[in-house]
This record gives C-alpha cells, structure tokens and sequence, in this order.
C-alpha cells in the first residue's frame, strides 16, 4: 500500500513536469505564431510599396 502511494505521488510529478512543458511549448509555438504572422503582415505592406517604387 505503502509502494503503491509512493508510485502515484511519483506518476502525478512525472505527469505535472510534462503538462508544464507541453504548455511552455505551445506558449512558444502561439508566440512564434504571432511574430510570423506579424512579420507577415509587415512584408507583405513591404512588398508592393518596394514594387511600386521600383516601377
């Protein structure tokens, strides 16, 4: 009884440290996320202004 307490107390840890990394690693993804389609918005507002002044 006494192991098998031991043995959850160590599942639930195990399962809390991957939960939390799960969830830093989609705040990174949602964050790159972001800065892309920032980036994206900006070089595509870039884009034709650079072809207009080329023409």
């Amino acid at each position: 009884m006494h192991l098998h307490k031991l043995w959850s107390r160590m599942v639930y840890f195990i399962l809390a440290i991957i939960a939390r990394r799960v969830y830093q690693m989609v705040q990174s993804w949602w964050i790159i996320d972001q800065i892309q389609h920032t980036l994206g918005e900006d070089s595509f507002s870039l884009g034709p202004g650079e072809h207009d002044v080329r023409q």
